[in-house]
């Protein structure tokens, strides 16, 4: 028998708990749905708000789920959060500002770019204690027990199913301690601004720079992987260790280098003769789509000669600002002269071989444990893999990617743009409101922050 919810009260400021995520298993929705509804039981104004398509084929239909759970008015779902649609990131962070919880009972993430969004915007995480999500939410927020681990497929991947009952646990915990929630709120922005995108774009730029200065050596000397000492979000992006010497023949170097590796070219520094070339989805909604153009957009402003190779996933285009289209077109026609240094930006079964390329990095990732032995075998016909997180490194090389090649890069946030101070819980700012099962916005809401706003003009954000 189902257990009624009390009457709501409409004029209260709703407590909203929120999240951004594709309706796939993999984020496991109708968890938090089901966590939600024994939340709300005993509560009269709580409000839970899923940024996600309700009818994504790889997902349940959540709208049939909200109706069994009868949510109907206590839930809602996103406008635009769609593989193919999205909305700007001004409204996105107005979105995330107006949660007073983010919770995401993921079954695995590589890097977590939401959950990141989320802290950056000031909000508490409640997250799975699994996969990425325990570097970056440790400390400064929830980890949701994980109650079983399912193998499932060829490869025997490991997926964490979390604890409902923990969920709701947290839930109430967070809900019933505003100032713990402050606190979480403050750890969080504190961390996200270690991690802009304008540090990591330079740490990349001077990363590419120490590896086309140092390919004459790379005959005689190969990496040892670089793990930090203190766990990475402690202290942020991390640079390259020295190297070791191990190979004493530039054959046996090309050998280790990885499956016929090119030939090695001469030294090269920054600004002058280093040539990159940047293949990815970049005009795709997807997350490798959005990371790569966070990275390429700052590269633009550090290297001269910095070309873009688009590789086409999905049939529809994001929209971006006037001046982004314009750098990402000129670096679409930039022209360079082979041989050049290749960044691989994609899933490692796209890592093919490009015979004008010297040296190749591939910029990866994977959500859950253990990788298919067809994406371990492109990784190592690589000369080197940048993951985001401790957890992708360890990951990859316990799967049986060569552990020298692998480094530790991880994403960012653009801090200015994911803030607080908008959203119901901002004082003195426009006010959220939950009303009809929709979340809608009151009248003193700058347009560009309003969820549902139809101006285009900024690039969206798709959470796959």
């Amino acid at each position: 028998m189902r257990t009624r919810r009390r009457k709501r009260n409409t004029t209260a400021q709703p407590f909203i708990v929120g999240t951004v995520a594709r309706n796939q298993f993999r984020k496991q929705l109708p968890l938090l749905m089901k966590a939600f509804h024994k939340f709300a039981v005993d509560k009269t104004s709580v409000h839970l708000h899923l940024h996600a398509d309700p009818y994504d084929p790889l997902g349940g239909n959540l709208v049939d789920l909200r109706d069994r759970l009868e949510l109907q008015g206590l839930c809602s779902f996103g406008s635009k959060a769609g593989v193919f649609d999205g909305i700007p990131d001004a409204e996105m962070s107005a979105l995330y500002a107006s949660m007073d919880v983010f919770a995401l009972p993921t079954m695995g993430e590589g890097f977590g770019l939401p959950i990141l969004e989320a802290m950056s915007c000031g909000v508490p995480v409640i997250a799975t204690d699994c996969s990425a999500v325990t570097e970056l939410v440790q400390g400064r927020g929830e980890l949701l027990r994980v109650k079983e681990w399912l193998t499932v497929g060829p490869y025997n991947i490991e997926q964490a199913i979390a604890d409902t009952d923990h969920l709701v646990e947290l839930l109430n915990k967070l809900y019933e301690n505003p100032e713990l929630r402050a606190e979480y709120g403050r750890k969080g922005r504190e961390f996200a601004e270690t991690m802009t995108w304008d540090k990591c774009a330079e740490q990349w730029a001077q990363l590419l720079d120490e590896v086309a200065a140092e390919l004459p050596q790379r005959s005689k000397v190969s990496r040892s992987a670089a793990v930090p000492s203190t766990p990475l979000w402690q202290q942020g992006p991390i640079r390259i260790e020295p190297f070791e010497r191990v190979v004493t023949s530039e054959g046996e170097g090309r050998k280790r280098a990885g499956r016929d590796a090119p030939p090695l070219m001469p030294k090269m520094t920054r600004n002058k003769t280093l040539q990159v070339v940047w293949r990815s989805p970049i005009l795709d909604a997807s997350g490798y789509g959005d990371e790569a153009r966070s990275f390429v957009l700052p590269l633009s402003r550090r290297l001269q000669h910095l070309r873009l190779d688009d590789v086409d996933w999905l049939p529809q285009q994001v929209p971006l600002e006037k001046e982004e289209h314009q750098t990402l077109e000129r670096l679409r026609r930039t022209r360079l002269t082979p041989p050049f240094l290749e960044v691989v930006h994609q899933m490692p079964h796209l890592f093919k071989r490009n015979e004008l390329a010297y040296y190749r990095i591939g910029r990866t990732m994977f959500e859950l444990i253990g990788l298919p032995d067809f994406w371990v075998e492109e990784c190592n016909a690589m000369n080197e893999v940048w993951v985001p997180s401790t957890f992708c490194l360890e990951l990859f090389a316990d799967s049986g990617v060569v552990r020298n090649k692998l480094r530790l890069m991880p994403g960012g946030i653009d801090t200015r743009l994911f803030s607080p101070g908008t959203g119901h819980r901002a004082q003195g700012k426009g006010q959220w409101s939950v009303v009809s099962g929709q979340v809608s916005r009151r009248a003193d809401v700058p347009q560009a922050q309003r969820v549902g706003h139809t101006d285009r003009s900024l690039c969206p954000r798709v959470h796959p």
